[in-house]
């Protein structure tokens, strides 16, 4: 019944805008039935005051009102304006009380959003040694985008809704039925019927609307077609079979055009008309009511009785629509805290190894990985990385080859298989080792903000011995660090506009000089390049290589294809292909298939 959006095990905590919404929600939905009530007092204070005589009080069913109270004196005028005024007090309060509520359900909302973001963002690290990025990214991907965005949502509608419109439906019909119960009873049950078959009908016409628009969509282009082939279709049968077919075509045409250009049923003229003859019997009743001499009930009190039905149902529908939008993010957010609860016991690595470098190979030996929700990502994926190696990895689905990248780099652990280094398996080596073994070039670097210098140090010690502008020659960049007004003291962010994707990967490549790790993973920058600019890159990967490093690429580039001295080739889960480029091009038609799509010259 009431949505738990909170919780604490798993590091969602209540803020303090969800109680302040809540209680300016209650506040907001007390004054709605007050203002009716004080509405229906002013109301009879106008009509028993024509004759110019004060009553001695104002009542609107038990609630009665001394009109010595309103320092009338005997005058209607003053009465009056002193309950308008009151009236306008405490119409200000629900305005401000709603403001409030809006405000703080907002606060609510985005505090949950943040606060979801930051612990998927921390679970998705402490996780990533044992599921893998990969394995991970499809789902953190629809959450991140989609999935919390609804949550968020839900939440805020919740604030908005709950307690306000309970309070609502509480306080409205108990002031309707202290006036009148069976007629409030009645218009009420009248109400929600009304409400409950327009939304029937909107829904079946929404359906209805989906198959009218498909038959429109195929009518128009066949009669398209027909427009224009129609003297071809003559040559090789009859012309009355082709005036048949496009008679047939333009029948279909105007049934489903005019389907779509009919009103919905929210707008029909028979909803109007039934609406009108409710409101007809209705305003009838309560004339009757009111022109009976022997009924208690006065005029305020009728329309307090009927606004107060009317508004009644308006709460009630929109806490429908709030609970109906709150069950569909349920399962999301089930999803999310089951994600946050998953066990992240980090393991003792007292007697782990720590190798500084590869010396003779790294292996992965039937490896097997599934995906969060336990789909196959690898599947008996066997392959050995050797140093002074330079191998490009491609599939038909990039999620599986950035999969093997991240083993590579220590990410995750396979559900079965073992990746072995220079003969010792991985569970046996500290996780610290890879890192340390390892370096990642993304296509922005990755940069930190702060100068080039520092930027080609980081995660390692600065060596007066190292000439970092020959290093990046070796990288082929000191001719753009050299266009910085400041060169290699030049601050920079990522997302510098003076930097080029280009200028910033091989920046990359500069600090793998620096480092000289014995594993490096390349995701290449995407984009349209001359062929000289990606050979120079390509050259400086192959210099990395020849430091001694097994270089491994996710390629974007056709030259860096033709360098490669493997090429690794993923198709449903597993390596269909090993070879090099003129090797695969003329054995696998897979491979020919993906150069043609991807690296050809007009493939972006």
């Amino acid at each position: 019944m009431f949505p738990n959006f909170w919780r604490h095990s798993v590091g969602l905590e209540r803020p303090v805008s969800s109680w302040i919404a809540s209680l300016f929600g209650a506040i907001a939905g007390v004054l709605l039935p007050i203002l009716l009530v004080m509405g229906g007092w002013g109301v009879d204070l106008i009509v028993q005051g024509r004759d110019g005589v004060v009553p001695d009080e104002l009542v609107v069913g038990p609630f009665s009102l001394p009109t010595r109270w309103l320092g009338a004196h005997g005058s209607v005028l003053r009465g009056t304006f002193v309950l308008i005024l009151a009236i306008v007090a405490v119409l200000v309060l629900k305005i401000m009380a709603i403001a409030i509520n809006g405000m703080t359900a907002r606060n609510a909302a985005i505090d949950f959003d943040v606060q979801a973001r930051r612990l998927l963002f921390e679970k998705s690290r402490l996780l990533a040694r044992e599921q893998g990025l990969s394995s991970q990214s499809r789902w953190l991907e629809q959450m991140q985008e989609k999935g919390v965005i609804e949550v968020r949502d839900a939440v805020y509608r919740w604030y908005r809704s709950f307690p306000r419109d309970w309070v609502h439906i509480i306080g409205l019909l108990g002031v309707a039925c202290a006036i009148h119960p069976w007629m409030t009873i009645a218009a009420f049950i009248a109400l929600l019927i009304v409400r409950f078959l327009t939304q029937w009908f909107e829904t079946s016409n929404r359906r209805e609307r989906i198959v009218v628009t498909e038959r429109w969509n195929k009518s128009r282009e066949q009669l398209t077609y027909l427009s224009v082939t129609s003297p071809l279709l003559d040559t090789i049968r009859d012309t009355e079979d082709t005036v048949h077919s496009f008679d047939t075509s333009l029948s279909t045409y105007k049934q489903s055009a005019a389907g779509l250009m009919a009103p919905i049923f929210s707008h029909s003229v028979w909803l109007r008309i039934f609406f009108t003859l409710f409101a007809a019997i209705f305003l009838c009743l309560l004339t009757l009511r009111v022109l009976d001499r022997q009924s208690p009930d006065g005029l305020g009190e009728l329309l307090a009785l009927c606004c107060s039905a009317a508004l009644a149902t308006r709460a009630f529908t929109r806490w429908s629509e709030a609970r109906a939008q709150i069950s569909q993010s349920s399962g999301i957010l089930q999803q999310v805290v089951d994600y946050l609860g998953q066990n992240t016991a980090v393991p003792s690595e007292v007697e782990l190894q720590s190798p500084m470098r590869l010396e003779r190979s790294l292996q992965l030996d039937h490896v097997t990985m599934r995906e969060s929700d336990g789909s196959k990502l690898l599947e008996d994926v066997s392959l050995v990385l050797q140093p002074k190696q330079l191998i490009a990895v491609i599939s038909t689905d990039p999620v599986q080859a950035k999969a093997i990248t991240e083993l590579i780099l220590g990410f995750g652990k396979p559900s079965s298989g073992r990746i072995m280094l220079d003969g010792v398996d991985a569970i046996d080596i500290a996780r610290d080792a890879f890192r340390k073994l390892s370096l990642w070039i993304s296509p922005t670097g990755p940069l930190i903000s702060d100068t080039i210098e520092n930027n080609l140090w980081v995660g390692g010690q600065p060596d007066a011995t190292v000439d970092l502008m020959e290093v990046a020659r070796k990288a082929n960049v000191a001719e753009s660090l050299l266009n910085l007004p400041d060169n290699l003291r030049t601050l920079v962010s990522p997302t510098d506009d003076r930097l080029s994707s280009e200028t910033m990967f091989r920046l990359g490549i500069a600090r793998g000089f620096v480092k000289r790790p014995s594993v490096v993973v390349a995701h290449e920058p995407t984009g349209t390049v001359g062929p000289s600019i990606a050979n120079e890159t390509t050259t400086a990967l192959l210099q990395l290589k020849n430091e001694g490093a097994c270089v491994v690429v996710l390629p974007t580039r056709l030259a860096t294809l033709r360098s490669a001295d493997q090429i690794v080739v993923l198709h449903n889960h597993r390596i269909e292909f090993v070879g090099t480029h003129s090797q695969l091009l003329e054995q696998s038609e897979l491979y020919r298939h993906l150069i043609y799509i991807r690296f050809a010259p007009f493939a972006n």
